[in-house]
């Protein structure tokens, strides 16, 4: 079994910057810390992406893998949540 959350679990965010254009923050994972960049927007987002790389991990996809998939589903979605000036 692994857990996530903000700040604690085996798949941690940390150091999550505050909203802009996209996410980032630092994930922690059993196998290291991992940059993350996203274009989604909102803490649900981060709550995902964790939850994503502990599903990953429990199949054992390797880190570059993860980071590909997620880059080419955040492309797909790139119109959700998104930021526009009004």
């Amino acid at each position: 079994v692994w857990t996530y959350g903000l700040g604690r679990g085996d798949f941690s965010a940390e150091r999550i910057e505050p909203p802009g254009r996209g996410l980032r923050f630092e994930m922690r994972t059993p196998a290291g810390p991992l940059a993350i960049a996203s274009p989604l927007m909102g803490k649900v987002n981060v709550y995902n992406i964790l939850a994503a790389a502990a599903a990953a991990r429990k199949l054992s996809s390797s880190s570059l893998r993860m980071r590909e998939r997620r880059r080419r589903s955040a492309e797909a979605l790139s119109c959700r949540f998104a930021a526009e000036a009004v």
